[in-house]
């Protein structure tokens, strides 16, 4: 499906605020680094896209806001960078299937 410039496209809001509404935080803005790692709250971030796509948006966002070499530092997860980017692709791809299946 391609955008067009004659249709207004809906992009998804701030993951890291949902992560807080809905109880996950560490109180800085690596909650949504460290929510890709913890597999617990991988139905936490999936039903984060399932609600953005079931209000109507037409782009959703990968949870990988602050998933860069200084913040993976912070995490103490400096050499898995490319894992939590994965995991946050694996997630929202999760999230698209169920998605169109439903």
């Amino acid at each position: 499906k391609t955008m067009t410039s004659n249709r207004l496209t809906i992009l998804d809001g701030g993951i890291g605020h949902e992560l807080k509404l809905r109880g996950i935080s560490d109180g800085t803005f690596l909650a949504g680094v460290l929510a890709n790692e913890n597999c617990a709250a991988d139905n936490v971030v999936e039903s984060i896209h399932m609600d953005y796509l079931a209000a109507g948006c037409d782009v959703i966002t990968t949870n990988n806001f602050v998933a860069v070499p200084r913040r993976m530092v912070e995490c103490g997860l400096a050499s898995d960078e490319a894992s939590s980017n994965g995991r946050a692709v694996s997630i929202i791809r999760a999230s698209v299937d169920r998605a169109r299946s439903a």
